[in-house]
């Protein structure tokens, strides 16, 4: 299946230079780490393989096939950051750690780590081979079909359309990654109604249907625009990415749904941890940076690793 155009590998380095150094010399660990990511590798690569296997190695079908999947890959991140499943599982484990004994605490603590880290790392991969599928724009086209080691008569007609199709599925996918990482669809009633009722949560309060209303273009918050970078390096502002993102109502929601039991001194209020809700967001936001930007390991890393902002700008504290 592999014609020397995009690299299905996925190697150790790539995942390596994203994860945040560790302050302890623990070389068994570092092993194991490495073991793992490889093995994890692997089966994505047979994976992978499998579900291109029959597709034939011809220039157009190629084309056309790829056009479709980085379709696919983009409204697959787009439902992940619209569903908000990073949150919810920053939830969990918020609450979890306060209302359960300590035998229970970590057993639950390490079931909700594990599924999200198998749900980034996976997600990782499927954005890494959507940024290796950009070779194909500047891969020459063959005349005769011999660079595509093609069996069959090359048609000219699906050259030309896979052509076509992919530049714009790029370009569709970019903007669809885009609006997801810049929270367009979180609390969007058409999307929290569907999440709530498979967790049995009532999610659509976290953006009222009147405040849709009042807001006109729901499904594409226009005022929120850009406020991914600011996120990226950590600097949250009331009335840009704060309100951008839902920060305060995600966090006040998902605690009374989960029946989070403590009170912020502060506010007075019951909510998930605010650094909680915004690392989540942070890690959404890590994906859409690896789509072949430059210095996208940079960007991406920092993103994902935002834990504690670095300025809060407050306009009611």
């Amino acid at each position: 299946m592999n014609v020397g155009v995009v690299d299905l590998t996925l190697p150790v380095q790539s995942f390596l230079i994203r994860l945040p150094e560790l302050n302890m010399q623990l070389p068994w660990l570092t092993l194991l780490i490495y073991d793992l990511i490889q093995s994890v590798s692997s089966i994505f690569r047979l994976l992978v393989v499998a579900l291109f296997n029959g597709i034939p190695r011809c220039e157009g079908p190629v084309l056309l096939f790829t056009s479709v999947w980085v379709l696919v890959i983009a409204m697959v991140n787009l439902k992940l950051t619209s569903c908000d499943f990073f949150g919810l599982l920053m939830a969990s484990r918020a609450n979890i750690t306060k209302t359960r004994p300590l035998f229970q605490k970590a057993l639950g603590w390490g079931v909700v780590m594990g599924v999200q880290s198998a749900l980034f790392v996976f997600m990782q991969c499927v954005m890494m081979l959507f940024s290796r599928t950009l070779y194909l724009l500047d891969y020459p086209i063959s005349a005769d079909g011999q660079k595509w080691s093609c069996s069959y008569a090359e048609g000219k007609l699906s050259t030309m359309y896979g052509r076509i199709f992919l530049p714009f599925a790029i370009f569709i996918g970019g903007i669809v990654t885009y609006l997801g990482a810049n929270g367009f669809l979180i609390g969007d009633r058409s999307v929290t109604k569907e999440v709530g009722h498979i967790s049995k949560m009532r999610l659509t309060d976290v953006r009222p249907k009147l405040a849709q209303e009042k807001d006109g273009l729901s499904f594409a918050k226009i005022s929120s625009i850009f406020g991914m970078f600011p996120t990226t390096l950590g600097i949250w502002i009331d009335g840009w990415n704060v309100d951008c993102f839902l920060i305060k109502e995600r966090a006040t929601v998902y605690a009374r749904e989960m029946e989070f039991p403590q009170v912020c001194e502060i506010c007075g209020e019951a909510h998930i941890p605010y650094r909680d809700i915004m690392r989540s967001t942070g890690m959404q936001i890590s994906l859409a940076y690896q789509l072949g930007l430059p210095y996208d390991h940079c960007l991406e890393r920092h993103a994902s690793t935002s834990t504690t902002h670095l300025c809060f700008i407050s306009a009611h504290h």
